[in-house]
């Protein structure tokens, strides 16, 4: 399955960059997560992980960096099986897997209860909602299982009731083993717990594994009209769609997926194949003999079902897609075969920088040379992006085979030969970094900070080298440069994304130099406030020595003594709440609790006083 972990290395407003194993970067943004609403959150809730799970694309943007996404269907291609409703709602609920994990049971912080609901909140700023549940008097914490995420308010459903906990699968291992024994078409009765749309909700079901697992139901318009509304606590009837029925699946999409049709008529599940080393041996039906011989018993008991042609037809183009695919991802093992894809495809760099490789894995560097200049000469001109990647290739070897005389060279031929001289550079800088070469790439940031001086992320370039080459003292220096380059909000933002960066790699005192020095110059910008407040109250979470309560606790008492918009102390004040709730104490509690009464107070008396015009 084409998944990896990456390393966060920093988010902007509108995407998350990652370090990538093999050096460089990749960036995600909404355009690749889905470019929707459900896009927006979930780049929103990415750009607080240190860590993320995407799949890479073989392209990259712009500026150079490879374009990753969060798409079922680009780390599994056998979602390309499934009937198109089917698929949709697969691709909906893995992404919004990637921000809640579905199904799963978490600790949760009670905010308040109502005889409406409980509210919670769950972490990473996200707010959970236990509708028609209301829990005893001093509760301050509960564990619930988590239902549903809205995408248009980013509220979570969850449910606390004990059994339902209680009989929770614990993992993707736990909820392939609840599966066992059912597949596609195999029909179940369960509870709604939540109504998303007037033809969706989500099924509380009992396996005979003695499991409790949740079914996303999804039926379509017309079938909605002319049935009964779906109620909370009805009981339903269902056809399962998609079954996670191994642990890699479930690892994916943990939930199940089921609709109204009766008898179920999509294609054979290829999760239930026995495994083989044969291409064919992972679908079954690509087996003429067996796969017919079971259509003609299927065709003589319903003759009638005149649509299968066409189900068939669509299911061998989505194989054929997914073997032209592995033969795509296949690399060729000798020369000949390179040369022989090299004909069909001269322009793709990918061939070219992989024979490259091979040469390299062979300890032969100067035939590795000699394949890269005749990349150069044979890709056309206009292919920059494919060029590009040759020359990356290029430096790559003479940064780790070559001399400092040797790279330069390349270097400059690069420059020469680019038609976006920033790109070339912030390549070789992410060459050294990779190969921690930090002196060199110190000595490269300092050049293009000269170079580009208008361009905000050449400066975050420069002050992370320093960072990491552990020149701090210099960094001063460079933030008043900054300055008299870059907008001062653009200034402020990389200042950010530095202290942010120093409290995720161990160095708290100068992430909070950083903090102090930005909230003391713009104390009324609140976003600064909470992304300080972010950094020290995940120290606490994560037990690092250097969290302190002391410390978050001050920090609130100052920003709330901030004169802030009332919406903001609002927010910052619940916040503050929250926080004496879990890790204060009752007297805590109570002095936050006066704090708001008291600036609640104030401004009603402010508001009284001031003159009728």
């Amino acid at each position: 399955m084409n998944q990896h972990e990456f390393k966060v290395h920093h988010a902007t407003p509108d995407s998350v960059l990652v370090q990538l194993p093999d050096g460089g970067f990749g960036r995600l943004n909404a355009a690749s997560l889905g470019g929707d609403a459900l896009a927006e959150r979930l780049l929103k809730h990415l750009s607080v992980r240190q860590t993320l799970v995407a799949s890479p694309r073989r392209a990259r943007d712009e500026q150079g960096y490879l374009i990753l996404s969060c798409s079922l269907q680009e780390c599994w291609s056998g979602v390309l099986a499934y009937p198109e409703t089917v698929r949709l709602a697969m691709q909906e609920l893995y992404r919004k897997n990637l921000i809640v994990p579905l199904g799963a049971v978490q600790h949760a912080r009670v905010i308040r209860s109502t005889p409406k609901g409980t509210i919670y909140s769950i972490g990473n700023g996200i707010t959970a909602v236990a509708p028609h549940e209301k829990i005893a008097a001093g509760v301050q914490a509960n564990d619930v299982r988590i239902i549903s995420y809205d995408t248009e308010s980013g509220a979570v459903t969850v449910a606390s009731d004990e059994g339902l906990v209680s009989h929770a699968p614990q993992d993707a291992a736990d909820v392939a083993k609840a599966c066992d024994g059912i597949a596609v078409g195999y029909q179940v009765t369960g509870t709604i717990l939540a109504v998303s749309s007037s033809t969706s909700a989500v099924l509380d079901v009992t396996l005979p594994s003695g499991a409790r697992v949740l079914v996303y139901y999804n039926i379509s318009a017309a079938a909605a009209k002319a049935r009964k509304p779906l109620a909370v606590g009805a009981s339903l009837q269902a056809v399962l769609e998609y079954v996670p029925s191994s642990k890699e699946l479930a690892t994916l999409l943990p939930v199940l997926i089921a609709s109204d049709r009766t008898p179920f008529d999509a294609i054979p599940a290829i999760r239930s194949v026995q495994p083989s080393t044969r291409t064919s041996g992972l679908f079954p039906w690509r087996d003429n003999s067996g796969y017919d011989a079971e259509e003609g018993r299927k065709n003589r008991r319903d003759a009638d079902n005149d649509d299968r042609p066409l189900r068939k037809r669509r299911m061998e183009e989505a194989i054929d897609a997914y073997e032209r695919q592995r033969e795509e991802d296949q690399v060729p093992k000798s020369p000949e075969e390179f040369q022989k894809l090299l004909l069909g495809s001269p322009n793709s760099s990918f061939l070219w920088t992989h024979y490259m490789a091979f040469h390299l894995g062979l300890q032969q560097v100067e035939e590795a040379r000699i394949v890269a200049e005749k990349a150069l000469k044979t890709i056309g001109v206009r292919n920059t992006k494919e060029l590009l990647n040759v020359w990356v290739a290029y430096l790559n070897i003479e940064n780790a085979h070559g001399t400092a005389e040797s790279l330069a060279a390349i270097f400059r031929r690069a420059l020469q030969h680019s038609d976006d001289e920033l790109v070339v550079h912030e390549k070789l800088a992410d060459i050294f970094k990779a190969s921690k070469k930090f002196q060199q790439l110190h000595a490269l940031c300092r050049a293009m900070s000269s170079k580009f001086r208008n361009i905000p992320r050449v400066w975050e370039r420069l002050g992370l080298a320093l960072i990491e080459a552990d020149k701090r003292d210099q960094l001063k220096r460079v933030i008043k440069d900054m300055g008299e380059a870059l907008k001062k909000q653009e200034q402020c933002v990389i200042v950010e994304h530095l202290a942010i960066f120093e409290y995720r790699n161990g160095n708290v005192a100068n992430g909070r130099a950083l903090f102090e020095g930005l909230v003391s110059k713009l104390p009324k910008q609140s976003d600064l406030w909470s992304a300080f407040l972010d950094q020290e109250v995940g120290l606490i979470t994560r037990k690092v020595n250097e969290g302190s309560i002391t410390f978050v606790r001050d920090l609130f008492e100052r920003v709330t003594s901030v004169s802030l918009s009332a919406k903001v102390m609002q927010q910052l004040l619940t916040r503050y709440l929250g926080f004496e709730q879990t890790h204060g104490n009752p007297q805590g509690v109570e002095k936050v609790k006066a704090k708001a009464r008291a600036y609640v107070e104030g401004k009603i008396a402010s508001s009284a006083s001031t003159p009728m015009v």
